[in-house]
C-alpha cells in the first residue's frame, strides 16, 4: 500500500543509493554503527537529518555533510 515512489531496501547501503538526503529517525544499532564516512560514500546527497539526535554533529560535518539535528541547536 506504499506510494510507488517509496523504495524498500534490505540494507543501509542499498537504502542510501541514489539518496539526495539522509533522514535517520530510529536508534537501531546498525544505523548508529554505520560510520559518517560510510554514509557519505554511499549517497550523492549532502544533508544528514538526525531525528533522534544520536549522531555526533562534528563527525557528520567532518565527513562532508550538512548536519540537522531535530530540535537541536546548530552549535550543540
Amino acid at each position: 500500500m506504499l506510494n510507488k515512489k517509496v523504495k524498500l531496501a534490505n540494507n543501509i547501503k542499498d537504502a542510501l543509493a541514489d539518496a539526495q538526503a539522509i533522514i535517520v529517525a530510529t536508534d537501531w544499532p546498525e544505523f548508529l554503527a554505520y560510520s559518517p564516512k560510510d554514509y557519505v560514500a554511499n549517497t550523492s546527497g549532502t544533508v544528514f537529518v538526525d531525528a533522534m539526535n544520536r549522531f555526533d554533529m562534528q563527525a557528520i560535518t567532518d565527513a562532508g555533510m550538512s548536519y540537522i539535528g531535530v530540535g537541536r541547536s546548530p552549535r550543540a
